[in-house]
């Protein structure tokens, strides 16, 4: 998601850039905010939708009308297109890797549903290497500070993992960094590698995606931004390729026409099909690119990475038997991803009976027919109302991982206490301190 200011239940501010003169509202009301036919029960009531609530999991970057997860009620059980299950990948065959020092590493041939069962829970380096700038008129330099957050260290990222983290989700947005013929700058691959590498070297599950490409090049409208998509899978895959499973790659993120009429509601048929024609696209070019790609995990996702109905029900899950879905979720969106609707509170049976409908549908539509399953993103902005937010992750994380998903939460760095901003940050970055309680409800959810 963008966060980067109001996008939607996702996009709740993904961006929530904390240098307000470089704050870009994205679709914002999305990362506050990841990737594998159902009905789905939804969680929301036709309310908490209308207000600009987008419950799919993105966060909306100017206000929109989207509901990600429709209003209670109006789940209907229809079959998906799902690809059977035949096989587990066969082990790594490729020599060992080297971290860079030059240490070897130890190679992980674990299969995707074995890794997503390793994951304990996973954190969201948010507004960071995601940040862009759509105006690509503009001379300054986009780097992963221009949205406000500082450059990120090796000791963030053991903060990370000392305090309970063993997977992180990287995301990166590459269109700022790139040529006329779409190569990219290799002093940012070479960063985004080196960032990389402070998780993985740390023994972390790092999930490495391409972000906010709908602001520039990636059209679902049509099938046009094929060649791009695999340029760019091409030149990712072959910089990697000697990483072992713990690096998975995340081909798109929210895939979705911005500004549409159906951007946060499962976007058209057409769109579906066209993203579909991506997923296999990205699959394709990973696998055929050498070394350790022919069997790591891969993560696809729904529209805008959406749990309404027509997301869910529109994905074709490429025939891959390692591959994840992830979707994104700010549940419940009045709650957790509206910094405008005034609603604080987290704990009653109907909002707990909301997120279980959300993840026994992801269980039943997907986990139970061998594919399995991330939130790449979810939290709740700060509205002042640390005990509830506390109750929500400890409950949200908890009901996820007894169907077997496992969460991302989605920080942008952002501390700022008031409605017009996304705040979904827990770990201050320039102090390498947490919220405490925030963090002990994450972890504690995830035991």
């Amino acid at each position: 998601m963008k966060f980067k200011r109001n996008k939607m239940e996702k996009t709740a501010n993904k961006k929530g850039i904390v240098n307000l003169n470089k704050i870009k509202y994205d679709n914002i009301i999305k990362k506050f905010g990841l990737a594998l036919a159902i009905s789905i029960v939804t969680v929301f009531s036709l309310t908490a939708c209308g207000s600009g609530s987008n419950e799919n999991n993105e966060k909306p970057e100017t206000t929109k009308t989207v509901c990600t997860e429709p209003p209670a009620g109006t789940r209907t059980p229809v079959e998906t297109n799902m690809p059977e299950i035949t096989s587990t990948p066969e082990s790594i065959q490729s020599g060992q890797s080297e971290n860079t020092s030059g240490e070897p590493m130890s190679q992980n041939t674990k299969t995707a549903t074995e890794v997503v069962a390793d994951i304990k829970i996973g954190w969201n380096l948010g507004n960071t290497f995601d940040s862009d700038d759509a105006d690509l008129s503009k001379s300054a330099y986009v780097d992963e500070t221009y949205w406000g957050n500082p450059k990120t260290t090796k000791e963030m990222i053991d903060s990370v993992k000392n305090a309970g983290f063993n997977a992180i989700r990287l995301p990166v947005t590459w269109f700022n960094h790139v040529d006329s013929e779409f190569n990219i700058d290799n002093s940012w691959i070479t960063r985004v590698k080196e960032v990389v590498d402070y998780a993985y070297n740390d023994d972390m599950y790092v999930i490495l995606n391409i972000h906010h490409e709908e602001d520039s090049w990636l059209d679902v409208s049509s099938t046009s931004s094929n060649d791009k998509l695999k340029k760019l899978w091409e030149q990712i895959s072959n910089e990697f390729k000697d990483y072992d499973n713990r690096l998975i790659f995340e081909g798109m993120n929210e895939p979705r026409t911005k500004n549409s009429a159906n951007e946060w509601n499962g976007g058209t048929a057409e769109e579906r099909d066209n993203i579909n024609i991506y997923w296999q696209t990205f699959v394709d070019t990973v696998r055929s690119s050498g070394g350790n790609n022919a069997v790591r995990p891969l993560i696809v996702s729904t529209y805008a990475q959406s749990i309404v109905a027509d997301a869910i029900n529109g994905l074709k899950v490429p025939s891959d038997s390692n591959v994840i879905v992830s979707v994104h979720s700010y549940s419940p969106w009045t709650m957790a991803g509206d910094a405008s609707s005034g609603v604080t509170s987290f704990g009653s049976q109907e909002d707990k009976a909301g997120l279980d409908s959300i993840f026994d549908m992801l269980k039943s539509t997907f986990i139970d027919k061998g594919i399995p399953v991330i939130i790449g993103e979810f939290g709740a902005i700060d509205k002042n109302n640390e005990a509830d937010r506390a109750m929500l992750y400890q409950y949200y994380v908890s009901a996820a991982k007894q169907r077997g998903i496992k969460c991302f939460y989605w920080d942008n760095g952002l501390f700022a206490k008031d409605s017009s901003t996304d705040s979904f940050a827990i770990f201050d970055r320039a102090n390498l301190t947490w919220n405490q309680t925030l963090l002990n409800a994450l972890i504690s959810g995830a035991e």
